[in-house]
């Protein structure tokens, strides 16, 4: 209850009592009534508004998967069956949605457990080992990985 309200419930409980003998110390008097901590009251602010920082970034993220996911399927849905038009389309937008300058899509071959990167360009075929390098680690662990520079990463081939 309110400091306000309790005053209020404690000004009517003491004008309306018929009995001398009632008493009415359940409620408490106005003048007692517990004070907010403010250093208490400063933490729980910047906490809430921590908290609602985290919260307003874990939902920009999720706006951006979710418009990343509708990219590829729109992509998808407007390919003309041409696969390599659709693998270069999808590494553009792959490039788009990570912010980065390259972007390689392989295939994974079990069997001969190798990478097998999708060229879409004509260029030679790059053939990774599974397990081999960045690309090979990244297969065999089944994790994605967005290395600032390659190049500079012990995994680097």
């Amino acid at each position: 209850a309110s400091r306000a309200s309790l005053a209020e419930e404690y000004e009517h409980a003491r004008r309306h009592s018929t009995d001398s003998t009632e008493s009415y110390e359940h409620v408490p008097s106005p003048t007692h009534a517990p004070r907010p901590n403010k250093e208490r009251q400063r933490s729980f602010e910047a906490m809430s508004a921590s908290e609602l920082r985290k919260a307003a970034a874990a939902e920009r993220r999720e706006r951006r998967r979710a418009a990343a996911l509708f990219r590829v399927t729109k992509v998808v849905s407007e390919s003309d069956g041409n696969s390599s038009k659709l693998v270069q389309r999808l590494l553009e937008v792959a490039r788009e949605i990570l912010y980065c300058s390259h972007v390689t899509l392989f295939w994974v071959d079990h069997v001969s457990e190798i990478l097998i990167a999708a060229n879409p360009d004509g260029i030679e075929s790059i053939v990774v080992p599974l397990g081999k390098g960045v690309a090979g680690r990244c297969a065999l662990d089944k994790v994605l990985l967005n290395i600032g520079d390659a190049s500079q990463d012990d995994r680097f081939d």
